[in-house]
């Protein structure tokens, strides 16, 4: 039966993010923007301290609480270090892509691509970034399920459908602006609700903490030298890496007023998603050093329930009402992370394909009502994820991660920074890459190693991210370079550039040719029109 108390206190919060987003919508000003502008980038106006809140929101999601947690339950802290990495990450991004993209003005993390590669090739690696962000809402709203399922017995298709469509609904209303203030907060929530509940947790009378000194290889995790090139993968790729190029944190970066700003926002946004990553590792510290047969759950959720350790915590070893607060903390990292999941999604398809494929003369009506469609169709993918792809939020969170690493990480290195790059490059070398880390066998997809990584007797101990990585980044360059030669130099007819790599100007904002430089007059941006490819034709 579900509990009244937890059920009530949870309508209360929807509706209050319900009507913060709304109002966002309607009263804040983006004077001077397009409606492209407002709904993907909130018109580039979006306030620095509602920035750096927007971007910590948006990496400390459901999977963000509840996975970490779970890792730190199964395998001890110094296999979830994660926090950390993010925090390095976002640094990284903002001076190597989030100011540089701000300063080009671009409105999503593909348009880079689109310059570069072209449409075609983008609307391919687009797929990618729809599937791993369906992937990580569907880890989101698994953790959220697990959650209400336990803490309030709230049946977990009816908690996933609710949450996701409460969350589309804002989001398709005040897309970047409603997501941004309704992230503020929910942070707050998050923050406030694990502050008042740890402390309760951890002096509840069946947690020891002493005994965690007794067997400190249970709470702290071992790394056996075998394990050591793996550890490095992990924290190198997986960690750090990985959490780059996501356009939830490029969507931030290009909302912000200034290069500046967008900068502070990723640094500062970084050590706050540090600092609240304490929370769920030391909730899973707790689970640890928890007596359960003790307690009313009456048996130890590790390792087969590992996956609900946070909420078990929670409901089990703290006083109702701070289990409801708690209740509300978890809520809210969902809610923080899912809509900016969806709109980013969303925004890419409608910027990135539909307008530069599907239907080039398209309205910005017609785009808005796109950007809404999209938003349903992927809150309803996430929901059927999360409700029928398995219940290990570590796990989809982990797969959703390799495909970021792998396809995006090395495509915005090579568009930014390496000139040769072009969509032969970087079709094989992505393609590549997903064959080698899928190789290395998925569990929370069921899909076996089929790749003979050495050493041959042992699992996951070969630095394979790390490797996908570097086959990604070699293959796009070499093909691109051996491309460009041989369509230079008429090995290759013209005819046979099924892509369009070097005979066509690509596009990217406002259907205007892609330069270089980017040139503004007044409130309205243009671009200086150059074919960038073709050029190698007539200056070899």
């Amino acid at each position: 039966m579900v509990d009244v108390a937890g059920g009530v206190v949870l309508v209360v919060f929807y509706v209050i993010i319900l009507l913060i987003g709304i109002l966002a919508a309607k009263y804040t000003k983006t004077e001077g923007a397009s409606e492209t502008e407002r709904s993907l980038v909130a018109g580039r106006q979006l306030n620095l301290g509602v920035g750096i809140i927007s971007m910590a929101a948006s990496a400390v999601g459901g999977g963000f609480l509840n996975g970490f947690a779970e890792s730190v339950a199964l395998y001890g802290v110094v296999w979830m270090l994660m926090p950390i990495g993010g925090m390095i990450a976002l640094c990284i991004s903002s001076f190597a892509f989030g100011g540089v993209m701000r300063k080009r003005r671009y409105l999503t993390m593909l348009d880079p691509f689109n310059e570069k590669y072209g449409k075609e090739v983008t609307a391919v690696l687009f797929l990618g970034a729809l599937f791993a962000d369906i992937v990580w809402a569907a880890a989101i709203l698994s953790a959220l399920g697990s959650s209400l399922q336990v803490m309030i017995e709230l049946d977990f298709v009816i908690s996933v459908v609710v949450s996701a469509a409460i969350a589309v609904f804002y989001t398709m209303i005040g897309q970047m602006i409603a997501v941004a203030y309704t992230d503020v907060v929910e942070l707050a929530f998050i923050i406030i609700g694990l502050s008042i509940a740890i402390p309760f947790a951890a002096t509840n009378e069946n947690v020891n903490l002493s005994s965690l000194s007794e067997t400190p290889e249970k709470w702290r995790g071992t790394i056996e030298p075998m394990q050591i090139a793996s550890y490095i993968d992990m924290f190198l790729a997986l960690w750090i890496l990985s959490s780059v190029p996501w356009q939830c944190f490029i969507q931030r970066f290009l909302s912000a007023k200034s290069v500046r700003g967008a900068k502070i926002m990723g640094v500062v946004g970084g050590i706050l998603v540090a600092i609240v990553g304490v929370a769920p590792i030391t909730i899973g510290v707790i689970g640890i050093a928890t007596d359960w047969k003790n307690t009313s759950y009456g048996e130890d959720p590790i390792p087969n329930e590992a996956n609900m350790i946070l909420p078990l915590v929670i409901f089990h070893l703290t006083p109702e009402p701070v289990a409801i607060i708690g209740l509300c903390a978890i809520t809210a990292a969902v809610m923080s992370s899912i809509d900016s999941a969806i709109l980013g999604s969303s925004g890419m398809f409608t910027q990135n394909v539909y307008r530069v494929i599907i239907h080039k003369k398209a309205s910005p009506r017609e785009l808005t009502w796109v950007r809404r469609v999209s938003l349903v169709v992927l809150g309803v993918g996430a929901s059927l994820i999360a409700i029928y792809g398995g219940k290990t939020v570590i796990g989809l969170y982990y797969i959703s991660a390799d495909i970021a690493l792998v396809v995006f990480a090395p495509q915005l290195i090579c568009s930014m920074y390496i000139d040769v790059s072009n969509g032969y490059g970087a079709m094989l070398g992505s393609g590549l890459a997903l064959v080698l880390i899928f190789g290395n066998g998925v569990s929370a997809l069921d899909i076996s190693p089929f790749v003979p990584y050495p050493p041959y007797d042992s699992e996951n101990v070969f630095p394979v991210r790390i490797l996908c990585v570097i086959v990604a980044l070699l293959t796009t360059v070499i093909i691109s370079y051996f491309t460009k030669m041989m369509f230079k130099k008429r090995l290759l007819a013209r005819r046979f550039d099924i892509l369009n790599q070097f005979s066509t100007t690509v596009m990217v904002n406002a259907d205007i040719p892609v330069g270089q430089e980017l040139k503004s007059d007044g409130n309205k941006d243009t671009y200086e029109a150059k074919d960038l490819n073709a050029e190698a034709f007539d200056n070899p």
